[in-house]
């Protein structure tokens, strides 16, 4: 019966580690012995843009500010603007109904 515990437990902890793989791993004292490739340098950029942006588009919103022109409510419009899918719309039916 010991060795089939003792088995038993040498297999949790292989599958334990199995997840740890490839991820931040933190010890018991909470530091961290590999770090995740996930979180690359350029996904670490891309956050703190999108962060920035978003705090200055908030700036932009609730003071009226203005940027080069643009305020709140013209971001919004841009961004809610569908003429892309107008475009690809009007470009699928001329493709498909030749004159």
């Amino acid at each position: 019966m010991d060795g089939y515990v003792e088995e038993r437990r040498a297999y949790v902890a292989e599958i334990r580690s199995s997840f740890d793989e490839g991820r931040s791993v933190a010890d018991r004292s909470g530091r961290v012995t590999q770090e995740d490739p996930y979180f690359s340098l350029g996904v670490k950029v891309r956050l703190f843009l999108s962060i920035v942006l978003l705090c200055l588009f908030l700036g932009m919103k609730l003071t009226g500010m203005e940027i080069r022109g643009y305020n709140a409510a013209d971001v919004i419009d841009k961004i809610t603007e569908n003429s892309y899918t107008a475009n690809l719309q009007d470009k699928i039916y001329e493709a498909m109904m030749p004159d």
